[in-house]
């Protein structure tokens, strides 16, 4: 193993050791507060087969990883020698790779596990995994490969079918912390609170939450400034702010990962700067270009699909309601995945808006239906638009989202239209307007 690698494989000297000097869990470690994701116990890891886990930049995919190795070694499920931590910054292309895992592999029999992270950093590393996998050398190997663009790990896996294992799920996506979770994080005695609101059905009232009703409020208020990025929640419990710092370093990663795609600067700083002015708001590409200085409107699409693909904005498209698909030549949506990522860029860009409450909570409302029921989308309608559509077997469900003190008749019009409607709001009280339901948003953000 090269010695650069050294620093990330400290179990081997002693687990006291990597957990006090490892640099990923000596600053969680250091946090106002203790995350372990639920992925650190996710049973198909205890089994040969090549997983892979994507997600945004800062969201804790390395910490995590480290965690489920610390985890293993704590439980004795496994000997400091037969785990391995590589990371793809340190490894310049497939030969180097196979060498590396060859090299730890050598001379070893019975179950292994080993950590490529970031291995999209590795030019052609794919190569190097089939090559192994086809040789047989990973027979035995829990191998965990992480990287940031969904796209690059994604397109890879195709060349590995039949090759990843017996898992039924070998993809993992790691998302920012939603509402949910974030509470629990900063105010473990509402974890009771949140659980029983998971465990009852949204429009059934859950003791206790009444009571906790205005903590809650406050709480998501600040959920709306820190988003699901943990450093983000550490700042601002500890001094009240987000700290420029934080800003920065997601703003640096950006740009970086722009580049790696030999992109320009200069046009990903135009396509967020044209995101802010329109966000939340139907555009297509053609007239988003028309705000840019980017002669092209394909030009526009293909560095938004370059940051869809870095899970730093999402894209709603118009559903077709009788084919319950995408409308493709109608206006689309585009949003941050997370609000951190929203103050971020307007951070970095210096587009500071002081009425961006309404489009926050869309994003998070956006969010949170799209993890938990995949591809989502808008409705445009002859009355009017729909936020939210959700498909469950062959039905969609529309979803209206109004944070306001007071929902006006003529915002409706299309919604009413749907007997399987829903409107989330402001307001503290599930109700009625007419036949469709209306559900406190924080509840329904609570929910199960």
């Amino acid at each position: 193993m090269k010695e650069e690698f050294q620093i990330h494989n400290q179990f081997r000297d002693s687990l006291d050791r990597f957990l006090r000097e490892d640099p990923h869990l000596r600053r969680a470690a250091a946090q106002p507060f203790t995350y372990v994701s639920d992925l650190v116990n996710t049973p198909a890891f205890l089994e040969p087969g090549i997983f892979m886990l994507t997600g945004g930049r800062q969201v804790g995919k390395t910490t995590c990883l480290k965690q489920f190795l610390a985890k293993l070694l704590g439980e004795k499920r496994l000997l400091p020698e037969q785990v391995s931590f590589l990371t793809g910054e340190l490894i310049h292309d497939d030969t180097e790779l196979r060498h590396e895992i060859m090299s730890e592999l050598c001379g070893k029999s019975g179950w292994q596990v080993m950590v490529v992270d970031e291995i999209s950093y590795i030019k052609d590393w794919d190569k190097a995994i089939k090559f192994l996998a086809d040789a047989g050398i990973l027979d035995h190997v829990t191998l965990l490969v992480s990287g940031s663009d969904s796209a690059i790990l994604r397109e890879a896996m195709k060349r590995f079918a039949g090759r990843r294992g017996r898992a039924a799920q070998v993809d993992f996506v790691f998302h920012p912390l939603g509402f949910a979770e974030s509470v629990v994080l900063k105010v473990p005695e509402l974890r009771g609170l949140v659980t029983a609101c998971q465990q009852t059905e949204n429009h059934r009232d859950v003791p206790g939450l009444a009571e906790a009703w205005p903590r809650l409020e406050t709480l998501f208020q600040e959920y709306l400034r820190h988003g699901g990025y943990l450093t983000a929640i550490a700042d601002l419990l500890r001094g009240g702010r987000i700290e420029a710092a934080t800003f920065r370093t997601y703003a640096e990663w950006l740009r970086g990962d722009i580049l790696k795609h030999n992109k320009q600067e200069k046009y990903l700083l135009e396509v967020l700067r044209g995101m802010l002015r329109t966000y939340a708001s139907q555009i297509s590409w053609v007239s988003l270009a028309k705000e840019l200085s980017i002669e092209h409107h394909k030009t526009v699409s293909d560095y938004v699909a370059i940051l869809e693909d870095m899970h730093a904005v999402m894209v709603q498209e118009a559903l077709v309601e009788h084919t319950l698909s995408a409308a493709p030549k109608k206006a689309k949506k585009l949003y941050f995945e997370d609000p951190f990522i929203f103050h971020a860029v307007e951070t970095m860009l210096g587009m500071m808006n002081a009425e961006s409450t309404p489009a926050l909570v869309e994003t998070v409302a956006v969010a949170h239906f799209s993890r938990k029921f995949g591809k989502i989308y808008y409705i445009k309608g002859a009355k009017g638009e729909v936020d939210i559509a959700y498909l469950q077997g062959d039905t969609f469900h529309p979803v209206e989202i109004k944070w306001t003190t007071q929902l006006r008749p003529e915002e409706l019009k299309q919604v009413m239209v749907y007997p399987n409607a829903l409107i989330l709001g402001r307001q503290r009280t599930a109700a009625r307007v007419a036949h469709v339901p209306y559900l406190p948003l924080l509840r329904y953000l609570l929910g199960p």
